[in-house]
């Protein structure tokens, strides 16, 4: 439950003593709350379920409370061989493994289960089953990782509507089957259109799960769309989700493609996963564009690629549940690394190259309810790489005169001073701090967030003059930028400042400056 100012909560927890163990370990917790005549949100489960109001009278002062209080029972310590991977902290029963009858809690009741108290608990599964507030809930979780069911498909909604520079309004349908269809594969896709370039952008995919316990998993795709030049995605990336991209909305400089790949999923243990891609791109450019190599001018060209990551995340808890391994605690570091390799006249493929990569996550969270991300990046190629495959600092701020002119929407961990195409770089290092400060607590609806950001990068670029007919900077003089944010100010709406000094400071003032607007939505 979020603690609000219209509850009050007292938590006492009583222990028993292992003397063969010589360990503490609890046997009873008593949690006493009361809800004041506040108007004021109540949450619960982190608002997985939908928000109430405690409606506010004046006239009344009263108070409602109740009392929680959890037993622990069975208690077996050092039972290792009880979970069956060694890598989960916690294990799921299948439900007919852990249900009880009422004779069975009937000893363990401080006093007689009451009539009353009967009507109460059939009311409250009639109440469940009438509102149907198990679907949604699970609708509401779906909804936060950008899907919607529609029976055996989950919709999925980033597709529905984006805008670009490059694509203009881009709008269509794309989802994947769910566990009603099939457990054991899926099938999925997207069909877009924009409305500037007036053309479609497709996908059909399809996986299959060949080894449940360590989610090993075979996917095939053909995608035709386009990409923004210069980014590098990490295989292993968790899916995120908002209702705006910030950086979208501003890239001008995208190449299309034609891409057949296959995957393989693999978790060596919950902690280690690894995935395997290998894919064929047929690239077409969509500005003007020349790379030369070995003397011969290339507009268009063919790559064949094969990449490897992994995913580490030493400090993770999981629960091994019926449906597999999850992850129920994030634990920081995240350290995720990726090679990729392009092989030369492999089905036509016209470049050999190298990268590397390395991304290490990392969230401090303070007692005082401040918390620090600290996100570095590594990146490295080598080999003859066209610009489409090297590296920019994820900049967020559009080619525009003027402060105003630029205003937009801020990036999550971009560069919000650097402009769209300035800087390309072979190799690169990055690092990105924030540090968000306590909420400020003004009144029972209005909690800003202030943040204080500082982003730095460094890199360079070899052999700069095989890349004709466009125009950019390089970052060996290491780049700088600070600032702060000012979040939930309305509606999940906030306002983002960085300043842009250090060697690639620009002569006028205002260049160096940028306003944007935020949006967190927690649901």
């Amino acid at each position: 439950i979020n603690h609000t100012k219209n509850i009050e909560a007292a938590v006492s927890h009583e222990y028993r003593y292992y003397e063969t163990e010589a360990v503490w370990f609890p046997s009873k917790t008593t949690a006493e709350l009361r809800l004041l005549n506040k108007l004021e949100s109540v949450t619960l489960f982190g608002g997985l379920i939908p928000p109430g109001k405690m409606r506010y009278n004046a006239k009344d002062n009263s108070t409602t409370s109740f009392t929680l209080i959890a037993l622990y029972h069975e208690i077996q310590l050092n039972n290792i061989d009880s979970i069956d991977n060694e890598h989960a902290s916690i294990e799921a029963l299948e439900e007919e493994n852990v249900s009880r009858t009422s004779e069975f809690w009937n000893p363990y009741r401080e006093r007689p289960f009451t009539s009353d108290e009967v009507a109460i608990e059939t009311n409250a599964d009639i109440v469940v089953r009438t509102n149907n507030l198990e679907k949604r809930i699970e609708r509401i979780a779906d909804f936060g990782k950008g899907f919607y069911k529609i029976g055996f498909f989950d919709l999925d909604l980033k597709f529905l509507i984006k805008y670009n520079d490059y694509e203009g309004i881009r709008s269509g349908l794309g989802g994947v089957t769910n566990e009603d269809l099939s457990e054991h594969f899926t099938i999925g896709g997207y069909i877009v259109r924009g409305f500037k370039d007036k053309e479609f952008k497709y996908q059909l995919a399809t996986n299959f799960l060949l080894l449940k316990e360590t989610n090993t998993i075979l996917g095939l795709a053909y995608t035709s769309d386009v990409t923004e030049m210069g980014t590098n995605n990490y295989l292993n990336s968790r899916r995120t989700f908002s209702l705006f991209e910030p950086r979208l909305v501003n890239i001008t400089q995208f190449f299309k493609h034609e891409t057949y790949q296959t995957n393989l999923q693999h978790q060596i243990n919950p902690k280690i996963s690894t995935e395997l891609q290998l894919s064929s791109s047929d690239i077409e450019q969509t500005i003007p564009y020349t790379f030369i190599n070995d003397g011969i001018a290339f507009t268009d060209y063919t790559l064949s690629e094969a990449k490897a990551g992994i995913l580490w995340t030493p400090f993770g808890k999981y629960i091994e549940t019926p449906l597999g391994i999850k992850e129920y605690q994030i634990g920081f570091p995240r350290i995720s690394t990726q090679i990729t390799q392009s092989f030369k006249d492999v089905f036509n493929s016209d470049f050999n190259f190298t990268k590397i990569d390395l991304k290490i996550d990392h969230q401090i969270e303070h007692i005082n309810q401040s918390f620090t991300e600290i996100v570095f990046e590594g990146n490295v190629g080598f080999g003859d790489i066209p610009l489409t495959h090297t590296y920019h600092a994820y900049p967020n701020s559009p080619n525009k005169e003027g402060i105003f002119n630029r205003f937009s929407v801020a990036g999550t961990r971009s560069f919000e001073t650097m402009y769209f195409g300035e800087f390309f770089s072979d190799k690169i290092a990055s690092v990105q701090i924030k540090h968000q400060l306590k909420p400020l607590i003004i009144s029972a609806r209005f909690k800003p967030e202030v943040v204080l950001i500082t982003r730095h990068a460094i890199g360079g670029f070899k052999n700069i003059e095989n890349h004709q007919d466009i125009s950019f900077n390089t970052l060996e003089q290491g780049y700088s930028e600070s600032g702060f944010e000012i979040n939930k100010l309305i509606f999940g709406f906030g306002l983002s400042f960085a300043y842009r000094y250090g060697a690639y400071h620009l002569p006028e003032m205002e260049d160096n400056i940028s306003v944007k607007f935020t949006f967190n939505l927690q649901l």
